[in-house]
């Protein structure tokens, strides 16, 4: 009983060039993933400076669009309250029952 084996096999050349490949593949798609994650992480602090920064300027914004705010301004521009109002035309009556 003489058995020779063969030295290569075509089962064994196509395991030999399909699973390096393989491993090749899971690399770089492990590689890819872990670059894609620090990216969104980037953008998401980005995001969160974002909203900080949006926050503080309607902060601003509530306290300069004030009634007491926009009130000072206006007479430090010369415009003050009327001490008498003048309507032209004829009173109607608006909630008058006919």
């Amino acid at each position: 009983m003489n058995l020779k084996k063969k030295p290569f096999s075509k089962k064994n050349i196509i395991l030999w060039i399909i699973l390096p490949g393989l491993l090749l593949v899971k690399i770089f798609l492990t590689i890819e993933g872990a670059a894609s994650g620090e990216s969104l992480l980037d953008l998401e602090r980005e995001e969160s400076l974002f909203v900080k920064d949006n926050r503080l300027l309607e902060v601003d914004l509530d306290k300069l669009s004030s009634l007491t705010n926009i009130g000072n301004e206006a007479k430090s521009f010369g415009f003050d309250v009327p001490y008498k109002i003048f309507y032209l035309g004829n009173e109607e009556s608006v909630a008058k029952i006919p």
